[in-house]
């Protein structure tokens, strides 16, 4: 797994299904810990509901893509509420998220049916409506290489589509190049050639971002 996708922002819609209220929020979140902090201020801020449930599903990439999930009824029928939202994050393979979907109950029932459908809503537009963003497994290279040469191997770095970071002058200028495993024969390819094999290249790692 080089990547998934996430929320980039938080994402609050709301629609009416037979006069309940339906409040849905889209949120990144990295652990169980941020997800518990959303959803009690959730709860806080609708604390007069009559139910706020939800869903997350986390990924570990330190931990060989360890996946946590849990999702909550909170007080409606068994798999009515929490598992549909679940279902939405799943579907969209998204991960490191939680959907809370508030509920205002406007006093017509809606049957088991009805609240799998109304809280699959929810979630779906609150996700369809979000912000998404890939995070991404980089593999990083240092670069060292002469003044000479430094302006022109970032100039062919940046037509190529590589950015750099991290950049110091000291003896020499110095440099950090992120990229996907797939292009990093071609970033080798490019620094060697335009450098005439001078700057040194150090691999120091993967990082997600």
């Amino acid at each position: 797994m080089d990547s998934y996708k996430t929320f980039l922002t938080e994402n609050s819609v709301e629609f009416t299904e037979k006069r309940s209220l339906f409040i849905s929020l889209a949120a990144p979140v990295k652990t169980q810990d941020e997800a518990a902090g959303i959803l009690n201020s959730i709860r806080k801020q609708h604390r007069d509901a009559n139910h706020n449930c939800y869903a997350y599903r986390l990924i570990d990439v330190n931990n060989n893509f360890a996946i946590t999930q849990k999702y909550s009824d909170d007080g409606e029928p068994g798999g009515t509420a929490g598992m549909p939202i679940y279902n939405v994050i799943k579907t969209n393979e998204l991960y490191n998220c939680i959907v809370i979907v508030t509920r205002y109950f406007g006093g017509i029932q809606l049957g088991a049916g009805g609240l799998v459908r109304a809280y699959s809503t929810a979630a779906a537009m609150a996700v369809n409506q979000a912000k998404l963003y890939t995070v991404q497994k980089l593999l990083i290279l240092n670069i060292i290489v002469d003044y000479n040469m430094a302006e022109k191997l970032l100039r062919k770095l940046e037509l190529a589509g590589f950015t750099a970071r991290n950049i110091t002058h000291l003896a020499q200028v110095s440099f950090d190049i992120p990229s996907i495993d797939s292009r990093a024969g071609e970033l080798r390819t490019i620094i060697t050639q335009t450098t005439n094999g001078t700057a040194v290249i150090t691999n120091t790692g993967y990082v997600w971002t």
